[in-house]
């Protein structure tokens, strides 16, 4: 199965899975990344190099939430059905692609719109190389799309960075698929 339907599948999926699930209250304590993700097959290649390019798609789930769809406006909920909260990176790099730069630009316009919110922005990297070098990739990734945001005027006072190197994997897997899905960096509401 290629990426592009791997990612197209995980679009699919979070719709419906959005679109069946009751609203939650919202509480202090929600996590975006609690949201499921499909396992990687075992039987997609597995390569030990650390220069597979492969990239991922971002695209937007859904529109907007509003009141009658469940969702509160500004909440955590309405951040996350409003704009994909995740970008990939290449292997190795903390550079945002033009795709990357499209997601943040959203996440940028929805933040302004909501002034009193504040993010944390968690760098995180695939399994390979060692832990010391992950958490620097990973803090590299996070202040690259903090640096992102605050070019597209969010206040740096907003945002927090926090590397998690190789130690929260989403996608579970030893192969490309798996890898590109976890260097990411994704924007968490903190408030």
């Amino acid at each position: 199965m290629s990426l592009r339907s791997l990612s197209s599948l995980f679009v699919l999926l979070t719709l419906v899975a959005c679109s069946s699930t009751p609203p939650q209250q919202q509480t202090e304590t929600s996590d975006p990344r609690n949201t499921p993700l499909p396992i990687a097959s075992s039987s997609e290649s597995e390569e030990n190099s650390n220069s597979d390019s492969s990239s991922v798609s971002t695209t937007s789930v859904t529109e907007s939430g509003d009141a009658s769809s469940g969702v509160v406006p500004g909440s955590p909920e309405d951040f996350n059905a409003s704009q994909n909260v995740r970008v990939f990176f290449e292997t190795n790099k903390h550079f945002i692609s033009n795709e990357a730069a499209r997601t943040l630009r959203q996440q940028a316009r929805w933040l302004r719109k909501y002034p009193e919110k504040r993010i944390i922005i968690e760098g995180n990297c695939d399994e390979r190389g060692t832990r010391e070098y992950n958490y620097a990739l990973g803090n590299r990734r996070a202040l690259s799309v903090r640096d992102f945001l605050i070019s597209q005027g969010i206040p740096s006072y907003r945002i927090r960075t926090v590397s998690y190197g190789k130690d929260k994997p989403e996608f579970i897997g030893s192969n490309k698929t798996a890898w590109a899905l976890n260097r990411r960096a994704v924007t968490v509401i903190a408030n």
